[in-house]
């Protein structure tokens, strides 16, 4: 094949071809491949001398393989066997590879919901939860330690007369500064590029 790549992955896998047809290639003479079963559903060839193997008619460039239970973006609409992540309730006895995997004994489970969400690895939070919000409304202990200035206004001391002064102290007066805000959300998001997350069942 002449616009084959020189260095393509070493995976070749026709996603047309269903489980258990054959698939013939056109090898040259004394070639050698390892055959391999992945994910207990298709075979995977590895060519050991790819670059003398100009005859091979794959479907695709470049190949990809596909497992069981993987999260993936797509733009547009996703391959046959790609279900969107958008929370819904499916059958487990339409999945039984995925629902065995998962120790799901129900009748039914729920995908996981990725609308409106980035996928953040698994740490300190548990898989499957979720958080984050998309706006913060700020509260006074969110605040760094701050302060505003005041003027405290103290009346003058006055004397009256000259023969029987008296004498008024000072007294000091209470105030607060002016209110600012207006207690709007502001923006919590970074950058960002929206494509749907789709999860491979079968």
């Amino acid at each position: 094949m002449s616009d084959a790549p020189h260095n393509p992955p070493p995976y070749i896998y026709d996603p047309s071809r269903t489980v258990g047809q054959d698939v013939a290639l056109i090898l040259p003479a004394n070639a050698s491949v390892r055959a391999a079963v992945l994910d207990g559903l298709f075979s995977a060839l590895q060519p050991d001398k790819w670059e003398n193997w100009d005859s091979i008619m794959p479907t695709d460039w470049p190949f990809f393989t596909d497992f069981i239970g993987m999260i993936a973006p797509f733009s547009g609409a996703a391959p046959a066997s790609w279900v969107l992540c958008d929370g819904a309730t499916v059958n487990a006895s339409d999945y039984p590879i995925y629902s065995a995997r998962n120790g799901i004994v129900t009748p039914t489970f729920t995908l996981p919901d990725l609308r409106d969400r980035f996928i953040l690895g698994e740490g300190s939070n548990a898989a499957n939860t979720t958080g984050g919000s998309e706006t913060v409304t700020l509260l006074p202990e969110n605040m760094p330690s701050h302060n505003h200035p005041a003027h405290d206004h103290v009346p003058t001391v006055i004397t009256v007369g000259t023969g029987a002064p008296i004498t008024v102290a000072g007294v000091s007066t209470f105030a607060t500064t002016g209110i600012r805000g207006n207690d709007v959300p502001h923006d919590n998001m970074p950058p960002y590029y929206v494509l749907a997350y789709y999860i491979y069942l079968a």
